[in-house]
């Protein structure tokens, strides 16, 4: 929304936008840092009872968890900053939204598989536009809602029109640099149905691809019926656009599995 918004919509909305872009910010720099608690049990081999172990802290500490949550939380931080500061700021909004998504260069396989050049700049690719495509949703479900109360349908059919062409590039970038990782990531074709990595890959691509006809569906019948002016097409489009983000955290909880097992297991 940072890119398709057009500043047009009541004082509310601006207000909104920004509860919202602060909201996410604060509660992702404080998800960050607890997960490294979760990380630190993980690693003890008991559970929550060792998550205070100091030898699983210095794993963590080590193993790229920590540095990854500080590179996240200091862009959430600058986001944040940017939410609560008036003129609203896109240069400083994409510097942050840009380093909070850095967080991904320096753990997980992006570390540990090559090509390192080519895994680096794919995956730092598919996670902003992961991070662009489910944000972009949130926004747009209180840009909708908010216009539609206003009963500025016209301006609301406008911002969802430039939003769903955006997402046309995202989501062709998305499948490319998914398929660039799976390449990277797993040894054959096989090894989607014969290894416990493939198989949750497997399951994150189907719900990958159902989302991906979901916004077709949105892109192709309900933006032209919007932007023509059916007002029923407003009530369906809020509810795939609901489905659409359900279904992306469904892929963000699949990816914290992946995250930690082995490709070859």
């Amino acid at each position: 929304m940072l890119v398709v918004h057009d500043g047009a919509g009541a004082a509310g909305e601006e207000l909104w936008l920004r509860r919202v872009l602060l909201a996410g910010a604060l509660a992702g720099i404080a998800g960050g840092f607890a997960g490294l608690v979760f990380q630190a049990a993980e690693a003890s081999g008991r559970g929550l009872a060792g998550a205070a172990d100091p030898l699983s802290w210095h794993i963590v500490m080590t193993d790229g968890g920590y540095a990854a949550a500080v590179i996240r939380g200091l862009g959430l931080s600058v986001i944040a900053y940017a939410a609560s500061s008036r003129p609203r700021s896109r240069p400083l909004l994409a510097t942050g939204a840009a380093l909070g998504c850095a967080w991904c260069l320096v753990t997980g396989h992006t570390v540990t598989k090559g090509p390192h050049l080519l895994v680096h700049a794919t995956m730092l690719v598919h996670v902003v536009c992961a991070a662009t495509w489910f944000g972009g949703l949130v926004a747009l479900a209180v840009v909708i809602r908010r216009r539609r109360a206003e009963d500025d349908l016209g301006g609301a059919a406008a911002v969802v029109k430039r939003f769903s062409v955006l997402m046309t590039a995202v989501v062709g970038a998305l499948v490319a640099c998914g398929v660039v990782l799976t390449i990277a990531f797993l040894g054959s074709p096989g090894e989607l149905f014969s290894t416990s990595y493939g198989l949750v890959l497997t399951a994150k691509i189907a719900t990958a691809l159902t989302i991906i006809g979901i916004a077709g569906y949105n892109h192709r019948r309900l933006v032209p019926a919007v932007m023509d002016g059916a007002r029923d097409g407003w009530a369906t489009l809020g509810r795939t656009v609901l489905l659409e983000q359900a279904g992306l955290a469904w892929i963000v909880v699949i990816t914290a599995v992946l995250v930690n097992l082995d490709p070859g297991s």
